[in-house]
């Protein structure tokens, strides 16, 4: 039997190594959580340089360079590299190739995707990570084995890279030399590198999205001559573009000012019609749309639309448009007026001539057939009456067009004038259609004129206007018909 002292040594050495173990134990949690801290101070301090050189503009591939190269420094003797989705979301192709040879990356740009190729084509097929232990026994790697084996890479861990959506923008590898199965802080480091270079590619896509949206607008504005704004209502604060400030001559100065500016280069003679337009519009949470004149910095006085639009959930909040260089526009509508203006004017000058010669050209006319109707009643042979008809019927005809062109000239200047008498309708009427006997008998028409019997005998009316308006009508129903009757009914 142990005596109470060799017990009680027995119990001691238990103790010290129970506190021997304890303390190890601490010790190696310690160390693990010390380990877990600084690789989550170099993760965040890396996140941190890739935020910089995201905000210093550099390029996607200057950005995923630095990132590979950080997690290589962060993981000593290992390679990294990035492979980019493209947007059929077919193939990989290089993003960074970290430390390994350009001509590794060659032969693997382009690779194709699919649930068993290698570790980076099944990991961005599956979205998932994919560990490959060792290469050359694994049959992933069964097409492109002598390939990778040629460059001394036996390991590749494989995580996709995402964007905040959870969609795979490609992946972000790590290789080893030698067969190696991952430790969990190991793999930690690949999906840091992994979730990094998907912030930086969708942040730096994001941006190069917005670059090229912001060039479209900007050359928008300047093929178009327009420009657009913002007004903060409860700032009073306009931020406008670049087109916007070479419109109102404000290039190369800052894209924002105070309301009283703007309403300084608003022409005083606008101002207030456009601040009523604006007004009306913020009171109803609407759109509004005006035409205003902006004296520039030079003096000169410029023509502009504005298309505007009140925004806003409870109350009005900011009022956003397009603002257009509509001067040469209102320069064309001004010259057009002007000469419509004047063609105007000499169409009027045109007619005032003609209606101020009526009585001149009618004058002589009348007299050429007075003449010869008084010739026609003396003694004539029957040649000398034939001759002298046909002059009398071509001085009518003359004086009928020479009437009519007058007429339509006093109409244009407004000096037709009626002159109402009192006249015997049925009479008038008569002799008005026996002028149309002839050409109606040649065409053998029957031409008739029927008087409702009711109506008077004598009318109060202008009968040499009322003879116009039935030979006119008369005399096209008689040239437009070829068999049959024309009728005239009163």
């Amino acid at each position: 039997m142990l005596s109470a002292m060799a017990i009680g040594a027995i119990c001691l050495a238990i103790t010290a190594c129970a506190l021997a173990y304890v303390q190890s134990r601490r010790l190696a949690e310690s160390l693990r959580d010390q380990e877990k801290l600084e690789r989550s101070s170099r993760v965040i301090e890396e996140e941190r340089r890739v935020l910089e050189l995201i905000a210093k503009g550099c390029s996607l591939k200057e950005v995923l360079d630095a990132l590979t190269a950080a997690i290589e420094r962060m993981a000593p003797d290992s390679f990294c590299t990035v492979l980019l989705l493209d947007e059929e979301r077919k193939q990989l192709w290089e993003g960074s190739g970290g430390g390994l040879p350009p001509a590794y990356m060659q032969g693997v740009n382009g690779l194709e995707i699919g649930p068993e190729v290698g570790a980076c084509g099944s990991a961005a097929f599956r979205n998932e990570t994919t560990i490959v232990e060792d290469i050359a026994n694994d049959h992933r790697f069964a097409a492109a084995r002598d390939f990778v084996l040629s460059f001394g890479l036996r390991a590749c861990w494989s995580v996709p890279i995402r964007d905040s959506n959870h969609n795979v923008l490609g992946t972000f590898a790590m290789y080893h030399k030698h067969p190696a199965a991952p430790r969990d802080r190991d793999l930690r480091v690949v999906e840091a590198g992994a979730h990094l270079a998907g912030n930086a590619i969708e942040r730096l896509r994001a941006e190069e999205k917005l670059r090229e949206t912001a060039e479209r607008i900007a050359m928008a504005e300047k093929a178009a001559a327009f420009g657009i704004w913002q007004t903060d209502i409860l700032t009073d604060m306009v931020s406008f573009s670049e087109g916007f400030a070479a419109l109102v001559g404000l290039s190369g100065k800052p894209l924002r000012m105070h309301l009283d500016e703007w309403r300084k280069i608003v022409h005083p003679d606008d101002l207030a019609e456009l601040n009523a337009a604006a007004k009306e519009a913020m009171v109803i949470n609407g759109s509004f749309n005006a035409e205003f004149r902006v004296v520039l910095p030079d003096g000169s006085v410029r023509w502009m639309r504005c298309q505007s639009r009140v925004e806003g959930k409870e109350r009005p909040e900011v009022v956003s448009g397009a603002l257009m260089d509509i001067t040469q526009e209102k320069q064309m509508l001004l010259r057009l007026e002007q000469a419509l203006a004047a063609a105007d004017a000499a169409n009027r000058a045109k007619s005032e001539f003609l209606a101020n010669m009526s009585h001149e050209i009618r004058t002589p006319m009348n007299g050429i057939i007075g003449m010869t109707e008084l010739t026609l009643e003396t003694d004539l042979d029957l040649t000398q009456r034939e001759y002298l008809n046909a002059v009398k019927y071509s001085a009518e005809s003359l004086l009928s067009v020479i009437n009519e062109i007058l007429d339509f000239s006093k109409i244009e200047v407004g000096r037709l004038v009626l002159d109402p008498i009192e006249f015997n309708l049925r009479e008038h009427l008569g002799h008005a259609v026996k002028s149309l006997a002839a050409v109606s008998h040649q065409k053998d028409l029957e031409l008739a004129c029927f008087v409702m019997p009711e109506l008077p005998e004598f009318v109060i009316g202008d009968p040499v206007r009322l003879r116009q308006v039935v030979l006119n009508l008369a005399g096209n129903a008689v040239k437009f018909t070829d068999q049959g009757e024309v009728a005239l009914r009163v």
